[in-house]
């Protein structure tokens, strides 16, 4: 009996962008809205940096 993974419970992910090529793993979410809304909180709360929601079901940023 196959377990379900916490990327599937949660597949999307919050990544806070570096550069082009460098990305650093933030959250999970189960839903793509409450992804959306953290990235606000996160932008609040540093207005500098860069973010991006991504459906990462396959857990190939970070668990």
């Amino acid at each position: 009996m196959e377990q379900p993974t916490y990327s599937k419970e949660k597949p999307w992910a919050v990544f806070r962008l570096l550069s082009i090529k460098y990305a650093v793993f933030t959250a999970r979410f189960k839903t793509k809205t409450d992804a959306h809304i953290y990235m606000r909180i996160f932008k609040k709360h540093n207005p500098n940096a860069q973010y991006k929601v991504v459906f990462d079901p396959f857990n190939t940023g970070a668990n």
